[in-house]
Parts: structure tokens; sequence; C-alpha cells
């Protein structure tokens, strides 16, 4: 966080990397809790994943599926595995945010108008089970399981 006394002391090189993911928006927040001599410190815990796509279904699946993710202080960022993974309804998954990332990375990237974007989307989500198959197939791909 910005501050007087972050900018005196600075930041640790994990810490840079967090305010990167959490600007990414790679993180789920876990928990918080104070320490230190009269309890002026607070702590915060956060689980960091390599894509928006990852923290969406480790966030979205594990509230299907019942999971928590453990103690705020020791918070279990473990992956999910193949088994609660095909427990998951993909299609009560919202991917709404994946979308928007990849609607204005093909506009700027490919110069693709927000009608071509949508005619493309629209062809993805012409069934709700075609989503969730191609999300299933490319999780499974991603665990070494066919």
């Amino acid at each position: 966080k910005k501050g007087f006394i972050k900018t005196l002391i600075g930041c640790s090189s994990s810490e840079k990397e967090l305010s990167s993911k959490q600007q990414g928006n790679l993180c789920h927040f876990v928990g918080s809790w104070r320490t230190g001599m009269f309890n002026l410190t607070q702590k915060k815990s956060y689980c960091c994943f390599n894509s928006a796509l990852a923290r969406i279904i480790q966030v979205q699946g594990r509230a299907q599926r019942g999971l928590d993710w453990g103690d705020k202080k020791s918070p279990d960022c473990r992956a999910l595995t193949l088994a609660e993974i095909q427990g998951i309804d993909f299609s009560k998954i919202d991917f709404s945010e994946v979308y928007e990332e990849l609607k204005a990375k093909a506009q700027k990237d490919f110069g693709m108008s927000s009608q071509d974007i949508a005619k493309k989307l629209q062809g993805y989500q012409k069934t709700e089970t075609r989503m969730q198959n191609i999300m299933q197939d490319k999780m499974k791909g991603f665990y070494g399981k066919k």
C-alpha cells in the first residue's frame, strides 16, 4: 500500500510482486488479522494465481464445491484436484471478467469491433454445454488427463 512509512522503508520483493498481482486482479483476499504490540499492525493474506481465469475457477469452483481457503494466517492456495474440477458446474461460473479482457485484447491487438467480438463469443455460447465442455477439456489437458 502507499503511505509515508512504506516510502521511507520501501517494500520487499515479495510485497512488490503481490502488489503487481493485485493490480492484475490475480489475487483472492483470504483474511486479515492484527499483530504486534497493542494489535496495531494489520496483516492480510491472499491466494494469487497466474491468470484471471485460474482465479475465477478457483474462487467460484471452491464456492460450488464447499471448499474453503484454510486459516487466514496460513491460507490453502493449492490447485484444485481433477476430481474437484470435474465436479464444478462450469455453466454457473461467471466468466464475464475474462470475456471483457478478451474483448479489450482483441480490439487492441486485432482491431476487431465490438460486434465482431460479440459474434465470435456467441458462437461459443450457443449452448451452455459447449463452453462447459471446452473449459473441462482445457482443465483436463492442463492436469494431464484427457
